[in-house]
């Protein structure tokens, strides 16, 4: 096995450690925890498969691997095991301050006091 091969499956099971850490911290929200785990089970599989193919089948790939073919099979590689599911977690809507603050429970009615020069004090409802 050459370094390409070492590469990409270190980088697969670190991609799938990071998704499946990611789908549990945001088990609240389910088609973020979806999108992660099976963004984890890709990035896991890859690694899998290059064992089996590679040590015990002894299968090769069909085409040469020249350094392009590398650079943008793991850049491909990494766009759609970490970047992809992160598009799931963007799109999902998030409430507005303004939204935020509607919920907030406030008093109506309050008492303020104005102080003015040489008038003297002022309460105001």
């Amino acid at each position: 096995m050459n370094a390409f091969w070492y590469v990409i499956s270190g980088i697969g099971i670190l991609a799938a450690i990071i998704n499946f850490s990611l789908a549990f911290a945001r088990r609240n929200q389910p088609m973020v925890a979806l999108a992660r785990t099976i963004a984890g089970v890709v990035a896991l599989a890859l690694p899998v498969v290059i064992l089996i193919g590679k040590l015990l089948l002894h299968a090769h790939p069909p085409f040469p691997l020249d350094w392009p073919t590398v650079f943008i099979a793991t850049g491909a590689f990494v766009f759609a095991v970490l970047l992809l599911p992160s598009y799931v977690d963007k799109s999902e809507k998030k409430e507005t301050l303004q939204e935020r603050a509607a919920h907030v429970v406030r008093p109506t009615n309050a008492t303020i006091r104005l102080e003015k020069r040489g008038v003297g004090d002022e309460w105001v409802n």
